[in-house]
């Protein structure tokens, strides 16, 4: 499949415009169709870009408007129209159910033959895919080599598409949630290919693995913090590893890039790009030998928190962690709580009522927000 945009770049597109729902130019183009009868909207399947002269539609300008609501609720991919031989321009509800809904129409020039742009259309499509289907070896290829059990045998594979086993490699993990996680996946992905990267990647749960080649003097967050989704305020998470051999330490920089979004999600970070040389020193500690003496003791700090949690069913352990992360800040503790701020300020009268007297200032609160942080990333 090709997004209408690459589809209107083809040459035999040159003379083409898109006249309505030109937000929609992202939509997918799995297949091409002609549509020359009245009834045509019991026939149109997803994803499918479709071309008329509207000959079937002339003398019924609201047929054409149905059509089109049609193809809204059947999620295809865009029309294009042969303006100026049966019909000179579109209803203005036509336009205004396009732009609405950010369904592409085309205007076609009135010469252009429908054979010659099928076939170049359909070969894009045939094109990718057979890119696609590459891409697939490699992607089980990466996952075998980062999941599997005979990971010497799937460095030697990713060998044969030009990833040595020894060339310096960095894996990037990116966590976005809710439904906008295969957007973010697919403009990072765009981002990669535009700058001209040699990448593959593998999704495992709620990560979505990059493999980059990168040597170990790059430092790729200028590169990471390019990434702007531009499609709303997204919440996303990008984890960078540090370089190693592809068949040697390729896993060592899978658990860096994982490590390091645990230990920012544990400090209450919810979007950003992090390195895992930024985090190293928490990774470290939380490693220590000492370790369970080390927990021992942030959970005795917050002993009296945690016993009224558990007794009145409350949670002020996480209203104190968030109070903390945002510099103490009413206002958004309370937003990403998603609270009231009396509420807020009944709940921090209570901590301070169960906390020794300057709790929540200076050095106190630098150690209470160590102890919620370890312990959220030890949870």
């Amino acid at each position: 499949m090709i997004r209408v945009g690459e589809m209107l770049r083809l040459p035999l597109f040159a003379e083409a415009e898109v006249i309505a729902g030109a937000r929609g130019v992202d939509r997918y183009v799995c297949s091409v169709d002609v549509i020359e009868v009245p009834d045509a909207e019991n026939w149109i399947i997803p994803d499918c870009f479709l071309f008329t002269t509207a000959y079937a539609f002339k003398d019924e300008p609201e047929a054409l408007c149905r059509l089109i609501r049609a193809g809204v609720e059947r999620r295809v991919s865009g029309f294009g129209i042969k303006l100026g031989r049966f019909i000179d321009d579109l209803p203005p509800e036509a336009y205004r159910i396009a732009d609405e809904s950010a369904l592409p129409i085309v205007r076609l020039h009135r010469s252009t033959a429908y054979i010659p742009i099928i076939r170049e259309v359909m070969s894009a499509i045939f094109d990718r895919e057979a890119q696609m289907r590459s891409t697939s070896l490699r992607q089980d290829c990466l996952a075998r080599l980062l999941y599997g059990t005979e990971p010497e045998k799937a460095a030697e594979e990713l060998g044969s598409f030009g990833w040595e086993a020894h060339a310096p490699v960095r894996i990037v993990v990116l966590r976005a949630g809710g439904s906008a996680a295969s957007w973010i996946r697919s403009a990072l992905y765009e981002m990669f290919v535009s700058l001209g990267r040699d990448f593959l990647l593998t999704v495992r749960g709620e990560d979505i693995v990059f493999l980059l080649k990168s040597p170990p003097d790059e430092d790729p967050a200028p590169m990471l913090r390019r990434f702007r989704p531009d499609s709303g305020d997204m919440a996303f998470l990008i984890g960078a590893g540090e370089s190693h051999g592809l068949s040697c330490g390729v896993r060592r920089s899978l658990y860096e890039a994982r490590r390091t979004l645990d230990i920012v999600a544990a400090l209450g970070c919810r979007s950003g790009v992090f390195r895992f040389r930024d985090c190293g020193i928490l990774s470290c500690l939380d490693d220590h030998p000492a370790r369970e003496e080390f927990l021992a003791s942030l959970r005795s700090l917050l002993g009296p928190l945690s016993s009224f949690d558990r007794e009145h069913n409350a949670s002020l352990c996480e209203t104190l962690k968030v109070f903390l992360e945002c510099d103490r800040s009413c206002k958004e503790a309370a937003e990403i709580l998603h609270i009231h701020r009396n509420t807020l300020r009944y709940r921090l009268s209570k901590i301070e009522e169960l906390l020794p007297p300057g709790a929540l200032t200076g050095y106190e609160a630098f150690l209470y927000r160590i102890a919620l942080t370890f312990l959220a990333l030890n949870h």
